[in-house]
């Protein structure tokens, strides 16, 4: 007998497969039509799930014409009885990503947490406007802030393909590390230390591998 999916299982699923799929060098229209998905199935279920005024601050923040950019493509896919000669433009890296953005948001809000391919596509977004959101810089070491800084920044720079294959190294390479970084969070948490004694660490095991130095 087969089980049952509830509807944010769907969503994460969906959500997963998407986030996988793009940092593949998949589809994007198809990424898209994934993404979308789980967004509005989210955005249903926090209607019912909490009234906080979080949707409609959200929709506050974002101008008109970007959350059109976002949906049009969804209302363009969903038939062809009225339409069926109409076209439309391309996806984007930056639909996909702001879909994605707002689902992995909802789901978190949702369920409490993120699955490990959220937290790699939240990090890598996070790098990527880590001076426009504010992040609050928890290192102390000055040479390592700048070295992160200039990586950033490259990464911000790169044409789209290449910037679209870094970020690929970058999931990779997060989605790999993620169980070391949490059992060397767990000793952080039980021996006191911070997030700057596990940047030395890092550092340290970089070295001890031969890592190359920061551009």
């Amino acid at each position: 007998m087969m089980g049952q999916v509830s509807k944010i299982e769907a969503a994460r699923r969906q959500i997963d497969t998407a986030i996988e799929l793009y940092f593949s060098n998949g589809d994007f229209l198809s990424i898209y039509s994934i993404s979308f998905a789980a967004h509005q199935v989210l955005t249903d279920i926090y209607k019912h799930h909490q009234d906080d005024g979080f949707l409609e601050l959200m929709s506050q923040k974002l101008p008109a014409d970007f959350r059109n950019s976002l949906a049009n493509p969804a209302n363009f896919l969903k038939h062809a009885d009225r339409d069926h000669e109409a076209c439309l433009p391309e996806i984007n890296y930056v639909q996909i990503e702001a879909v994605l953005c707002v689902a992995t948001i909802l789901y978190r809000r949702i369920s409490g947490d993120l699955t490990l391919k959220m937290k790699a596509f939240d990090y890598i977004l996070e790098e990527q406007a880590y001076e426009a959101i504010g992040v609050e810089e928890v290192d102390t070491n000055i040479e390592r802030i700048k070295a992160h800084a200039a990586r950033r920044e490259r990464l911000r720079n790169l044409p789209e393909t290449e910037m679209l294959a870094e970020k690929s190294k970058m999931y990779q390479a997060f989605v790999e590390a993620f169980p070391m970084l949490e059992a060397v969070r767990k000793k952080m948490e039980i021996e006191g230390l911070s997030a700057v004694d596990l940047l030395d660490m890092l550092d340290k095991v970089g070295e001890a591998h031969g890592a190359p130095e920061s551009d």
